[in-house]
């Protein structure tokens, strides 16, 4: 998934980073600009949700089974119109979401 885009810097917002995971990035930023996110690739957690209240462009990753707020079969969000939604098609296939999201990622500028 990581080489879908070469020059892309990937930064995990995920808690309790495991050290070897996250990458260091003491002394290389030095203003605001260094610290935005260009994109999001989430699933349904907090972190989906407030890239989505700021205006975000977010990848989101859903399981087949998800709750009414998702709108069954949509690809969008009324709520989120920045979010693009990837569901699995069927239970478990998490690969399916992977290669549209790969698919995705390799044109975004």
């Amino acid at each position: 998934m990581l080489d879908a885009v070469p020059d892309a810097q990937w930064i995990s917002l995920q808690v309790g980073n495991r050290a070897g995971d996250a990458l260091t990035f003491r002394g290389r930023l030095h203003d605001i600009s260094d610290k935005l996110l260009d994109h999001i690739v989430a699933v349904d957690t907090g972190v989906a949700h407030l890239a989505g209240s700021m205006g975000k462009p977010v990848s989101l990753l859903l399981a087949h089974s998800v709750d009414w707020r998702w709108e069954i079969g949509s690809t969008s969000f009324p709520w989120y119109p920045n979010h693009r939604i990837h569901r699995q098609p069927d239970l478990g296939d998490w690969g399916s979401v992977i290669k549209n999201l790969r698919e995705e990622c390799s044109v975004i500028d």
